[in-house]
């Protein structure tokens, strides 16, 4: 009997986080209908979006649209963005200019706040995480599951040559200093510095793509 109530909990949780899930989707794309529309207008009557940009960049509501649905399709998870970059690549089902608009999905997504990347950090490593690696503040790519940083990581060395860092970018030197303070191991001897890339993973994918 435990069992089957077990299932019944676990299938009634799935239940709602579909519900909860198709709320919002809902919400995220039942505005962009009226908002295509109000864009169709604005461009059959020739109302800029900004004079300086439109005359060099020749932008258009229906630009703007674009701008906004891309957004919202990436917030909705790495299903939709899959999608969308799959149906990019389709110009035989798909007229073209939707595949050239949904093409820019394979260039970039949205990135997540340095604080997400902080707090995942601090999650998966138990001791802190900056006594062993830093990171840059600024991603080097976003993509839909997951972006990722350029860093350097201190690895204890058993030559003397390679006791310090080379201290050939600001990011170096301000390890140096911050590992000093934290009392990490980069200012003493006997460690060196090597770069890594360290990829973190988005908010709620785990969620979005268990329940889409």
């Amino acid at each position: 009997a435990a069992y089957f109530v077990a299932r019944f909990n676990a299938s009634l949780v799935f239940l709602l986080q579909v519900v909860g899930r198709v709320v919002e989707l809902t919400w995220l794309y039942s505005p962009l209908v009226p908002l295509l529309l109000l864009a169709k207008v604005a461009d059959s009557l020739g109302l800029p979006v900004c004079a300086a940009r439109r005359e060099r960049l020749q932008i258009t509501w229906v630009d703007r649209w674009w701008e906004v649905t891309l957004r919202k399709v990436q917030r909705s998870g790495p299903v939709f963005v899959k999608l969308g970059q799959w149906a990019a690549t389709r110009p035989d089902l798909i007229p073209e200019d939707i595949c050239h608009n949904l093409g820019r999905l394979h260039d970039a997504t949205e990135p997540h706040t340095l604080e997400h990347t902080h707090k995942v950090l601090r999650e998966a490593f138990r001791e802190p995480w900056f006594r062993t690696f830093l990171i840059e503040p600024e991603s080097i790519g976003s993509g839909c599951i997951a972006q990722v940083y350029r860093g350097r990581m201190f690895i204890p060395s058993s030559t003397s040559s390679s006791a310090k860092p080379t201290a050939t970018t600001g990011l170096v030197k301000l390890g140096t200093r911050l590992q000093r303070l934290c009392a990490g191991c980069s200012g003493s001897t006997g460690t060196q510095c090597i770069q890594v890339a360290v990829k973190v993973v988005h908010p709620q994918v785990r969620r979005a793509v268990q329940v889409d």
